[in-house]
């Protein structure tokens, strides 16, 4: 403890511009140590734990940590990628890109500064967070832009546009795989086989890897589903979905407990009016059943066919175990979405608590249909379409780097 109140002060003491003397040059000069080593270039301790306060100040979810490693590492690679594609970004573009970025929290730049600082985090490291994203962005425009917008035909947009414009019913045949990540541990081993599957185009070979690894009870089938309403996905998923060919896997999507991905097994429109996910409302019932929920569930299946039914054939429970809400599909967390998209109204499922155990009851009392708004037009569906592929690639790109990059913890 004694230690880190010493380095507190040090640390304090340099930020304020106050170390003079030689001894505390030495201090100084530790937060400047080498903390990774990328190809030539080097993470100093203390621009990780600069990352780590940013990520602290901005509410970053998970081990920030790791994820501020990862992120830095990243950034040397894109940045020395950008040197060798001769891009640059000018300072102009730097300010006027933290303050479109303070502008996400409704913030102007010197006020967004201000709330960060209080977290120790310096004005540079913003700006060379910023920076270090529009070189990217500019790499990836001049490496990737072209292609993508080769790659998006005409047939992708007239079924993008039938599946999102409330013109017509699409439907997606899927199989399914949910990988256990209650645990670091597993997490890290789900994350470690989820890319591996993600390249599968196979779908025995999607189907066999469901049957051994898969948590949901669709594993027995291979992880495959019958056919749902694309509007009934979450958004993430659906907006996935339209850019996809059958055969293809998903990127893999955080639910609770666990990691998710899809393979599309086939697409089609069924002629009907259907919102796009994104326009979508759901009202939905939860109530913690808690003990012989199975039985109870079994029962409400029988006997109740709506929502309020549900209240009188529960009427002895406590009223803090229902949770009644009405949100739009964008609100709803992936987890709940999901369970949500098999269901039609007064339909009921038992979902895991916390503690894995399936006690709580979901019925989906109603699904929003309503006016889907303006048709979006060709040029604007073709744009979204170029921005996914793109950043397929980007990621696929930075992969690439990392597995060519030569990376040191000292």
């Amino acid at each position: 403890m004694r230690l880190h109140r010493l380095f507190t002060a040090i640390f304090s003491a340099f930020l304020s511009g106050l170390f003079v003397a030689a001894p505390e040059m030495v201090a100084a000069q530790s937060l400047f140590s080498p903390e990774i080593r990328v190809n030539d270039q080097a993470v100093t301790y203390y621009e990780l734990r600069q990352r780590i306060a940013l990520l602290e100040a901005l509410n970053a979810p998970g081990d920030r940590e790791e994820t501020a490693k990862e992120a830095l590492i990243d950034e040397r690679l894109q940045i020395e990628e950008a040197k060798r594609l001769g891009i640059t970004v000018s300072d102009a573009a730097v300010t006027e890109g933290m303050a479109e970025f303070a502008a996400r929290a409704n913030l102007t730049t010197q006020q967004f500064l201000a709330e960060v600082g209080k977290y120790g985090v310096a004005k540079e490291t913003f700006r060379d967070f910023v920076k270090a994203g529009l070189l990217w962005r500019g790499v990836i425009r001049e490496r990737f832009g072209p292609r993508a917008r080769a790659q998006v035909t005409e047939a992708d947009i007239e079924r993008a546009r039938i599946a999102g414009t409330g013109t017509g019913g699409a439907q997606v045949l899927l199989a399914e795989m949910f990988l256990r990540a209650d645990t670091p541990e597993y997490a890290a081993q789900s994350e470690a086989f989820a890319e591996q599957i993600k390249t599968f185009r196979s779908f025995e070979q999607f189907s066999d890897a469901a049957r051994q690894i898969s948590l949901a009870p669709s594993r027995e089938n291979g992880g495959q589903v019958e056919w749902m309403n694309l509007s009934n996905l979450p958004p993430p998923l659906a907006d996935q979905l339209l850019s996809m060919s059958p055969g293809e896997v998903t990127e893999p999507i955080p639910v609770r407990n666990a990691i998710a991905l899809f393979q599309l097994r086939g697409l089609r429109d069924t002629g009907q009016t259907s919102l796009p996910p994104s326009q979508v409302k759901v009202d939905f019932l939860l109530v913690a059943l808690g003990e012989n929920a199975a039985a109870r569930a079994n029962r409400l299946r029988e006997t109740a066919a709506s929502c309020d039914d549900v209240y009188g054939r529960l009427a002895n429970l406590p009223e803090d175990r229902f949770r009644r809400e009405t949100l739009a599909m964008t609100q709803v967390p992936n987890d709940l979405a999901l369970d949500l998209a098999r269901l039609d109204p007064g339909e009921i499922t038992l979902r895991s608590n916390d503690e894995g155990i399936a006690r709580d009851l979901l019925m989906l009392c109603a699904r929003a249909v309503g006016s889907s708004g303006e048709t979006p037009e060709r040029d604007d569906i073709r744009q979204r379409l170029i921005g996914e592929r793109v950043n397929a690639m980007a990621q696929a790109y930075i992969a690439d780097l990392r597995a060519d990059a030569i990376i040191i913890y000292p």
